[in-house]
Order: structure tokens, then C-alpha cells, then sequence
């Protein structure tokens, strides 16, 4: 299965200024400063004991999401396809390091490199094959490298082959395996049904049309699409690949949450937030980064502009989704603890500051509309200068409610304020902009249990 299971991240950082200085990465088969071993979180002697059995299009994947950030900063490429789910029984650290050093050797003598990583699968072997394109150079690898990782390989009863030429080259590798019968299910949905992740990660709510809106921002194809399968079955999810993509998406769309890499095209990931976080309408949507940069001034510069969370690559599938409920299910207790107040006296402690302007702007443009029975939300977001669209989801997303219901929730509670003075009811229907007696009092005993006469009543 596709765990992705990790006790730290790798240093891109330190690995991508290495690939500045020098120009090249150092080969890493002897077992040490492999950026894949160690975010294994394996001690050195787990390292050099033999696994029987691992699965190896899982452990491929874990190769390829660690590294993938690092051909993207080369203005380079790492895709793959690799649904199958082959056993291999040899000696897993002796694989990881084989890998390990020939991702490395592709970024040490490639220019930008387009690499893109398949497998054929058959009842008793398994072939993977790295097809390297664009900047390759003539004879990219020098004898020892590549001997280095064919020795490796040898020692799992392992092939490994080279083509070169001018335009391209072509590394496979067949390994003995079994096949496992998968049913057709993709990495996503096999690890959530081994891990039963979505009865962990499961939301905790009572309203049957409690359905967030999470948009997904990743420029790599393959995690974009596992990510969406990871989160279909909780939440609507909308995908982005560019800043500038997932700018116009949250705009149009006002999603309730956001999972962004910071390393986009046309407008990164942090630029991305503050984009947001000037637009009215948007500036109230959580922002969580899933990134592959570790460098501590990345986390701080994204948790000092408004990030709710920042994960680095590779990463827990468990622990995304537990913080993605965290954040979402939280504002959404918010904002039905109401108390019997009205919005902005309820939420007056639990929102930033950029939010409750909003909302004590709102509560007072409706404070002086209030009364004619024609307000609804087509009005309001004109005068707030928002589309209609823009309006419902920002109200949605911060009161758990409609404009309409707002307006609504409003009226009423100026109608009790009205019913304490006495006046009757008929005509405090009127003053706060219900078109008919029968509508109010139908309203107001579904907001309070009890008929405006049966309130006045009680006084």
C-alpha cells in the first residue's frame, strides 16, 4: 500500500544550494546522507538489515515525492505513472540507496531534466523505466556512476540497463515481483482502505448540508490526483495548478479551505496568500501549505502572513487529513455557538480582526436596510461592492449561514426589542420588513419556540 509514512522531511534547501555550489550532488550508496533514507527515520543499523518483502511501486513513490521539488527548482519535471503494486523480496535499504543515487546522478549531469518514471508489471518481474528528456547531455553518466548503481541492483538479483544519445536517455530496471491484486483501486483509495483513514479523519457534525469546499493547489499531476482522491469522499474538493489559476478559482468559487505547495508558477504559494488576504472576499479562507521546502524562514514567512499550517513533503496522509478536519470543523463550531446573540457579538473573539470589520460592516449596512421587505442579497453585495456569488460564500464560510438567513436572523432579533416595548405584533411584523404577520410569526417560532404573542405573553 501507498503509506507515505515519515518521521521527518528532507533538507531541499541544504540539498539545493549543494547543487549551486558545486554544481553537482555527491552519490549517497554507502548508506548515508541519503535525503530518502533519513527522512525514513530508519538508525543506521535498521538500514543495513534485510527486509524480506517490500512493496516496490510504494517505496518508488517515496523516492519521487521527496525528489520532485528539486528537478521543479531546475526547471525540470519528475512524473510517474505507478499503479501497480508489485513484492519484491530483497534487501529494501540496498534498493532505497540504488535509487536514491541515480535520481541524484540524473540532477548532477542533466540539464533541467523532464524525467518521467513507468512500470510494466507481468505475473513474476517488474520493469521500471526512467525516461530522461530535454538538456540531456552526451553521455551523461560517467562509467562509475552508473556501475555504482548497477552493483547495487546485482546484489538484489536485479537488472539495470543505460541507453543514451544526444536527445535522450533511458535507465530500466527488472526486478523479480510478485504481483498483488489490487481491484483496480489508485494509491489513494488503497490507503484508505488499509488505514481506514476517513473513520479517523471523519467529520464530526449534525447538519446534514455541512459539505466544505477544499481547493487543492499542486503542480505535479500525480500528487494533485492523490490528493483529491484522499479527500472526495469528505469534502467537494476543486483543483489548481498555477498561483495564478488558484487565485481566479478562490475568487470565483470562495472555497472553506485552501492546500497550496509554495512553489507555483505565475504566482507562488505565499504570494498566493497575500493576494487573499487583500481581496474582501477571500480574505477569510484558511491557507495550509503542503510543501517540500523544510527551511524554517519558508514555515515562519507563511505562518507570519495568516497560514494556518504548514506540512513539508513527504508527508502522513493520516495527519493532513486530521489537520484539514481540525481547521474546518473548528469554524464551523464557531459559528453555530451562537448563544442566542447575533453574529458579530458571538464571533467578536474568534475571528481576526480583517473578518469582524467585515462582519460589523455588514451588520450595519443590513441595520439600516433592514426594514424594507425587498432586501435580499443581490442588494447587499451591491452596495458591499461583491458579486452575489462572492457574498453567499463569504457568509456561508464565516456565519454557517445565508446573506438571506442572515437578514433574516436580524429582523427577528429587532422584533424582540420591539415585543419587549409592547407593540403589537402585526405591527412589528411591518417595522422590521416581514411582508406578512403569518410569515413573521412562523419564523419567529422557529428561531425561539415560542409565537411572538406567546413571547410577549411571557414578559
Amino acid at each position: 500500500m501507498w503509506r507515505w509514512f515519515a518521521t521527518g522531511a528532507i533538507d531541499i534547501t541544504r540539498l539545493l544550494k549543494t547543487i549551486t555550489k558545486t554544481g553537482k550532488l555527491e552519490m549517497t550508496y554507502r548508506f548515508t546522507g541519503s535525503p530518502v533514507l533519513s527522512y525514513l527515520g530508519t538508525t543506521k543499523e535498521a538500514k543495513r538489515t534485510h527486509i524480506p518483502n517490500f512493496l516496490a511501486e510504494d517505496e518508488l513513490i517515496k523516492h519521487l515525492i521527496a525528489y520532485e521539488p528539486m528537478f521543479t527548482s531546475l526547471r525540470g519535471s519528475l512524473r510517474w505513472d505507478l499503479s501497480s503494486c508489485s513484492i519484491v523480496t530483497a534487501d529494501l535499504a540496498v534498493f532505497n540507496a540504488a535509487i536514491d543515487d541515480l535520481l541524484l546522478s540524473i540532477l548532477n549531469h542533466c540539464v533541467s531534466p523532464i524525467v518521467v518514471v513507468t512500470a510494466q508489471a507481468n505475473e513474476n518481474s517488474l520493469k521500471v523505466v526512467f525516461k530522461v528528456t530535454s538538456g540531456v547531455r552526451a553521455k551523461a553518466f560517467s562509467d562509475t556512476d552508473f556501475q555504482q548503481i548497477r552493483k547495487l541492483m546485482r546484489s538484489l538479483n536485479a537488472d539495470a540497463s543505460l541507453a543514451e544519445s544526444e536527445a535522450f536517455l533511458t535507465i530500466e530496471i527488472t526486478l523479480s515481483a510478485k504481483q498483488r491484486l489490487v481491484n483496480g483501486e489508485h494509491p489513494a483509495e488503497r490507503q484508505i482502505t488499509q488505514f481506514n483513514l476517513h473513520e479517523l479523519a471523519r467529520l464530526n457534525n449534525d447538519a446534514d448540508n455541512f459539505n466544505p469546499l477544499v481547493l487543492i493547489v499542486e503542480p505535479n499531476d500525480e500528487l494533485r490526483r492523490f490528493l483529491v482522491r484522499l479527500l472526495q469522499p469528505d469534502y467537494r474538493v476543486l483543483e489548481a495548478i498555477t498561483g495564478k489559476q488558484a487565485f481566479e478559482i478562490a475568487c470565483n468559487d470562495i472555497p472553506d479551505l485552501i492546500v497550496t505547495d509554495v512553489l507555483l508558477q505565475e504566482l507562488d504559494g505565499l504570494s498566493l496568500l497575500k493576494e487573499l488576504s487583500a481581496q474582501e472576499s477571500t480574505s477569510h479562507i484558511p491557507v495550509m501549505f503542503l510543501s517540500g521546502i523544510k527551511a524554517s524562514e519558508a514555515k515562519i514567512d507563511a505562518l507570519q502572513l495568516g497560514a494556518v499550517d504548514y506540512l513539508t513533503k513527504p508527508f502522513i496522509a493520516a495527519e493532513l487529513l486530521l489537520k484539514i478536519r481540525n481547521v474546518v470543523q473548528t469554524r464551523y463550531r464557531v459559528v453555530l455557538s451562537n448563544g442566542g446573540r447575533l453574529p458579530l457579538d458571538r464571533l467578536k473573539n474568534a475571528l481576526p480582526e480583517r473578518e469582524l470589520e467585515f462582519l460589523t460592516r455588514l451588520e450595519r449596512l443590513v441595520a439600516l436596510l433592514f426594514a424594507d421587505p425587498e432586501l435580499d442579497t443581490a442588494s447587499l453585495a451591491t452596495h458591499l461592492a461583491m458579486s452575489d456569488r462572492q457574498l453567499q460564500r463569504k457568509v456561508k464560510a464565516l456565519l454557517h449561514q445565508t446573506p438571506v438567513e442572515y437578514i433574516r436572523e436580524y429582523r427577528l432579533h429587532r422584533a424582540k426589542e420591539h415585543l419587549l416595548k409592547g407593540k403589537p405584533v402585526a405591527l412589528v411584523s411591518d417595522l422590521v420588513g416581514f411582508a406578512s404577520p403569518s410569515h413573521f410569526s412562523k419564523c419567529f417560532k422557529l428561531a425561539f419556540q415560542q409565537t411572538p404573542s406567546e413571547f410577549a405573553q411571557s414578559l
